[in-house]
């Protein structure tokens, strides 16, 4: 076998953020040339990544764009007509007593008029915006094909106390005085927003690159590897021998610090990621016996994004990856989502971390998630995944081949665990369906199940079953496969985007001719293993087009139900009362595990009727054993609302207890389980 021809050293450096002195840019974007420049425009999600964020009603999310009539990409952003707009940066530790000041590159394109204000929101440790500074100047956006936007300038603030953390407000007006624009689209680039001890340190602040300055830690003794897996935790590890590092004496290494290690790629001369992620620990071991650099063994630990989706819960939920962008706006990690749809469509969940709900999003849709090496959370339709392999890994790429044959490794049960919220309460249950099985697999295989916890699809056996079909299908039967390589990376020209930088979900084709194989497959996790005079990449494998294996999601709140006796079922109306309409719940009920649930907006069409005329009668099995009364908001007029009680009695009368209910009253109907047994 070929010794490796190059030091490490050379194509490789292990960078940590250096601790900045001067001002410091708060604000990532736009752009932060350290994600940005990697991406092409579409399919990117700015607001998630990107260091800005909208109000929750806004439907249009910040996306990147180059305008006509210019080459360089800028951020961008569609208005909504007639209402207020407003954007936010992403916000950065900032205490009272500190000032802060900010500016921005503002423009508009084609017609579109727009007036740019910018000032600074302060945030008390409660994660809440008490208070907000003096605005700046209201300046009028200038073309951006023409002119290349104005500067809009916010002077020194000061924050007050109870102040943990600020950010960056840009409201957008009709005008010098104020109204509500017209819409289109509106660009920016350039953000900079600054803290300091003293006014006078911010006085006519410049622009400030985003990126950090790196320092490469990298010794001539060391050992780094890498490991990283879909949506699993990417981890770093990295054994270095040099005291100067040596976080008990050195403030380099430090929990929280972006950290990346990069190499030279051969076939651009460019340096480019092998792994993005922050420091998590830093500890030293010292060797008494020696003096120099080398008595003390640094070893670093770092974790990629999937550390931060972990940690990060939210109470907005979407059920398609195109709306994915709205949950992710905030969260500091940079999105690449292969569709995108504006407006979304949300609903209201328990606190849920953001990993959770990507990996229910992947089952839901059967589709693929991962954090990149770049530090790039991706979501991609399966539709939308590559079709053609990026290159052929054949015996003289690879020194080791792992190919075999389990009959265990199939799915021929599937249990789909439908989650869906009470729009009426917030609360979620969990629906079990199923399972599914395809009966021929398990008796020539046996009996192997997993689990899929979906949300976004209908509440029936059918769509449950229609889900599961294609997992039965695409995985019922065991097969030979290429488990994994092994590929050493010897010489120079393997650190190309062809060998040293294949990724986490990179098509390629596995080939071997004694074996007589050649299959597409998908890497789903990679180790990379480097020491001073040996580099190794392992890969690991799926067939392509198979499933994404299940994630487990958490089910705290969540509430469990047995799969039910009938789904949901329009309420049986007597004469005179029917849904509110207008986009409200229709009224419904239904009976799940010895419960019956009813929900919706009811409305009173006919003339005026007295207290307890009965709205509907439920049938025979969905009756209480005796009378029960609920708290409800009602409007006996169709004009203000008040507490009322509904009452269900055991013959299956439903009523409510208004004195009168006139026409166009209404009434809401979403009731806690009651019990039949």
């Amino acid at each position: 076998m070929t010794r490796q021809t190059f030091k490490t050293t050379d194509v490789l450096k292990l960078e940590v953020e250096q601790t900045p002195t001067g001002l410091v840019n708060q604000i990532r974007n736009p752009p932060d040339p350290d994600y940005f420049w990697t991406f092409p425009a579409t399919g990117i999600v700015a607001g998630s990544g990107f260091g800005w964020t909208t109000d929750v009603g806004v439907v249009n999310g910040i996306d990147v764009g180059t305008p006509a009539g210019r080459t360089d990409q800028w951020l961008r952003w569609a208005m909504t007509n007639g209402v207020p707009n407003a954007f936010y940066s992403e916000n950065w530790a900032h205490s009272a007593g500190e000032y802060a000041a900010a500016r921005i590159q503002a423009a508009v394109f084609n017609g579109v008029t727009a007036w740019y204000r910018l000032a600074i929101e302060w945030i008390n440790s409660a994660g809440a915006v008490f208070s907000t500074s003096a605005t700046s100047t209201v300046t009028q956006g200038t073309r951006v094909d023409t002119t290349g936007g104005v500067t809009v300038s916010l002077g020194a603030q000061l924050a007050p106390a109870g102040t943990v953390r600020a950010r960056l407000r840009v409201d957008l007006f009709a005008t010098a005085g104020g109204g509500n624009t017209a819409g289109g689209t509106i660009y920016w680039k350039d953000a900079t927003a600054a803290k300091a001890s003293t006014s006078a340190a911010l006085s006519g602040l410049p622009v400030i690159s985003p990126v950090p300055t790196w320092v490469n830690v990298i010794g001539p003794t060391h050992t780094i590897s890498v490991n990283r897996s879909a949506l699993n935790l990417g981890i770093l590890t990295a054994e270095i021998l040099d005291a100067s590092i040596d976080p008990s004496q050195s403030t380099l290494v430090r929990p929280g610090k972006r950290c990346r290690l990069m190499a030279l790629n051969n076939a651009t001369g460019l340096w480019s990621p092998l792994f993005r992620g922050k420091i998590s620990r830093g500890e030293t071991s010292y060797d008494p016996t020696r003096t120099d650099a080398k008595r003390a063994r640094v070893t670093l630990t770092a974790v990629d994004a999937a550390a931060e989706l972990s940690q990060i819960n939210r109470t907005l939920g979407v059920t398609d990856p195109k709306w994915l962008w709205k949950p992710l706006e905030g969260s500091g990690v940079p999105s690449r989502i292969s569709t995108v749809s504006y407006p979304y469509t949300a609903y209201t969940t328990p606190s849920r971390s953001l990993l959770d709900q990507i990996a229910m999003i992947r089952d839901s849709t059967l589709g693929y998630a991962w954090v990149d090496r770049k530090g790039v959370l991706n979501v991609w339709r399966k539709v939308d995944m590559p079709s053609t392999p990026l290159t052929t890994l054949s015996e003289s790429k690879y020194s080791a081949l792992s190919v075999d044959y389990d009959t265990d490794r199939c799915i021929n049960v599937v249990n789909v665990k439908l989650r869906r919220t009470n729009a009426a309460n917030g609360t979620e249950v969990e629906v079990p369906y199923g399972p599914y099985v395809d009966q021929a697999s398990i008796d020539q295989w046996g009996a192997h199940s997993a689990d899929f916890t979906v949300v976004g699809i209908t509440d029936s056996d059918a769509a449950a079953a229609a889900y599961a079909a294609p997992i039965l299908t695409a995985n019922a039967t065991p097969a030979v496969r290429i488990n994994a390589v092994e590929i050493p990376i010897r010489d120079t020209t393997d650190v190309t985007t062809l060998k040293a930088f294949l990724d986490v979900m990179d098509l390629v084709t596995v080939a071997n001719t004694n074996a007589g194989i050649s299959q597409a497959m998908v890497i789903t996790a990679l180790e990379h293993k480097i020491n001073d005079g040996k580099w190794q990449l392992n890969l690991s494998f799926t067939v392509n087009n198979s499933v994404a294996a299940p994630q487990a999601v958490s089910t705290s709140g969540v509430i469990s139900s047995a799969q039910g006796d009938a789904n949901w079922t329009a309420l049986p109306f007597a004469a005179g009362w029917a849904d509110y309409g207008g986009g409200f719940q229709p009224c419904q009920y239904m009976k799940r595990n010895g419960f019956l649930y009813i929900r919706g907006l009811v409305k009173r069409t006919g003339a005026n009727v007295a207290a307890l005329t009965p709205i509907c009668t439920l049938p025979a099995g969905f009756r209480p054993q005796a009378s029960l009364a609920y708290a409800v908001s009602a409007s006996p007029t169709g004009v203000g609302e008040a507490g009322h009680a509904v009452f269900v009695d055991s013959a299956g009368n439903v009523s409510i207890s208004t004195a009168t209910m006139n026409t166009n009253g209404y009434a809401y109907m979403g009731l806690p389980p009651i019990a039949l047994d």
